[in-house]
């Protein structure tokens, strides 16, 4: 019986670590500037701990002088001795591409049954476009990776699927990155403050790699913050730090993104004082102009406004649900941070600075810009819309119009102004837009205007021109009576030459052509019913054709007796 019993325990474990996953985790460690040292050290640190069974480890390290790609080892020794299983030279890793390549070239060589990125680098959300302290800035090339131009979602695309991406890089746990980036992975991980430059504690996190992903994801961000509690290795001081870490399941995140557009059309309909509920949140990063959506949702659930309290207070509990694991420490008393940053300045310069480039992120599709600039008080009025390309069809003018940039959803208003009379007609083109359409009937030449109009009713300068409008009708039509017929038509300012008018019937056979003289600017008229020829037409379909220099103008012609 003794036996039957360790046989079954030993069969059991056997079958725990026949079944236990395997891991490949790829570390993109950009340290081709001032982090190289750090890089170094980093490295030297992932050798410590005894790595658990399964895991494949593999680094690629671009220094000051070239690259290369490591398969960690352990070892205990206080310089680097793990193999080089490529030396690269010189590469860009401030090119997205060399990033998408290490990713597909990583899980091609060392596939695993789960699947985790880790970038290392500068960092600092959407914010900064060529500037030095950025995602993976490159000395060398001079370039790095960006967020508001689709630089880091191009990296991450046509990859394998990732269980873990984690940002081991400055302020990038944002709404606005984890909206490029969610479709990529099931969890990501990352500070929404600054990232000390001692990075996260491989060292502690490695050996998590034994464990189910539910602990992983859930232990890394306690982890991180542990590693910087004060009188420890790395904070030897008394004083707490500010540091924050979560881990956000990107499953729901379209879902809340959604919601979170219902949410900015509440406020644009029924407005609300965000910006008092903003100046209670704590600030962090750039401007000091981010502050934790738990913190804003919160808050925001106590508005006055019962439609943005309603709203908000949902939000709050989807992003809380979302949120798998966060924690934080200030050397001041906080609570509701270390979640995910959400961009919300409160100082116009702040908001100036940054909306162009905040435009190109697909969070900026909530409309949540024109929720802060309406927030802040807008008094400016929107540019001018520019013209693309006129014409006139059918009696149509269609205008084709390029969308002045603005922080706001914009609408439009096309005025038409035929001689003493003024047409209104409004567009509401969608805020994706850059290019949009506006058209309205018209029956003779004329001008036409259009103001662009903000969330807050200021308008822009007009767009404004004239059109031409030529155009032939025959009066009665039907014809009862070839006694009243007569030729109409209105000649616009491109057109000149010879004035000629033809009439076919259904068999297209031409039955009456006259030379009507020159083409001249304005109305003018033919008396059919002074046409012997004309007046003796049988009754049936005709199709006239009047030529105004080189352009033909078509009309149907019925007679009925």
């Amino acid at each position: 019986m003794k036996n039957s019993l360790w046989l079954l325990i030993l069969i059991v474990l056997a079958l725990g670590k026949l079944s236990a996953e395997t891991w490949t985790v790829l570390v993109y460690m950009a340290a081709d500037n001032n982090l190289s040292q750090q890089g170094i050290l980093d490295i030297n640190s992932m050798e410590i701990p005894v790595q658990p069974e399964g895991l494949n480890l593999i680094v690629q390290a671009d220094f000051p002088g070239g690259a290369k790609r490591y398969r960690i080892q352990q070892d205990s020794s206080p310089t680097v001795t793990s193999p080089v299983i490529g030396n690269m030279g010189e590469i860009d890793s401030g090119d997205y591409n060399t990033l998408n390549s290490f990713i597909n070239w990583g899980f091609g060589a060392y596939p695993g049954d789960r699947k985790m990125l880790v970038i290392w680098s500068h960092g600092n959300s959407w914010y900064k476009g060529n500037d030095t302290k950025w995602i993976c800035p490159d000395d060398g090339s001079e370039n790095l990776i960006s967020v508001y131009n689709g630089e880091l979602a191009m990296a991450l695309a046509n990859i394998p699927h990732l269980d873990i991406l984690l940002f081991d890089a400055c302020s990038m746990q944002s709404i606005e990155v984890l909206t490029e980036v969610y479709q990529t992975a099931d969890y990501v991980i990352g500070s929404a403050d600054l990232v000390p430059v001692n990075g996260f504690p491989y060292e502690t996190i490695i050996p998590l790699f034994s464990s189910d992903i539910d602990i992983i994801v859930n232990q890394i961000p306690l982890l991180y913050v542990e590693s910087y509690l004060p009188w420890g290795d790395i904070n030897t001081g008394g004083q707490y730090w500010t540091t924050t870490c979560s881990t956000i399941a990107t499953a729901a995140i379209s879902a809340f993104v959604n919601e979170f557009r219902a949410f900015t059309s509440i406020y644009l309909t029924y407005g609300g004082n965000l910006l008092s509920i903003r100046q209670q949140c704590y600030s962090m990063n750039d401007g000091m102009a981010d502050v934790d959506m738990r913190d804003f949702l919160t808050r925001a659930s106590g508005a006055e406004s019962g439609g943005i309290r309603t709203k908000a207070a949902e939000l709050r509990v989807m992003w809380d649900n979302m949120v798998v694991s966060s924690t934080y420490t200030t050397p001041q008393p906080q609570t509701n941070i270390g979640t995910g940053a959400l961009w919300f300045p409160d100082f116009r310069l702040n908001f100036t600075w940054g909306w162009e480039r905040y435009s190109h992120l697909k969070f900026a599709r909530t409309q949540w810009l024109s929720v802060v600039n309406h927030a802040l008080g807008d008094d400016i009025p929107p540019d001018a819309p520019i013209l693309l390309s006129k014409s006139v069809v059918n009696n149509t003018l269609i205008l084709h119009v390029q969308a002045p940039s603005d922080p706001d959803s914009l609408h439009y208003r096309l005025l038409v102004i035929e001689g003493t009379h003024t047409y209104g007609y409004s567009l509401y083109p969608s805020y994706t837009d850059g290019t949009f359409i506006a058209t309205a009937p018209i029956t003779m030449f004329g001008s036409y205007k259009v103001f662009a109009v903000d969330q807050s009713w200021n308008r822009s300068a007009a767009l404004e021109g004239d059109y031409s409008f030529s155009s032939v009708t025959v009066s009665p039509n039907p014809i009862r009576n070839k006694n009243l017929a007569t030729l109409h038509w209105l000649a616009g300012e491109d057109v000149s030459g010879a004035l000629s008018l033809d009439i076919f019937n259904l068999r297209g056979q031409k039955v009456l052509s006259r030379e009507l003289g020159t083409v001249s600017f304005g109305a003018g008229s033919y008396p059919l019913f002074a046409d012997a020829e004309f007046k003796n037409f049988p009754a049936g379909r005709y199709f006239i054709r009047l030529s105004m220099g080189t352009k033909q103008f078509a009309q149907k012609l019925i007679i009925l007796y």
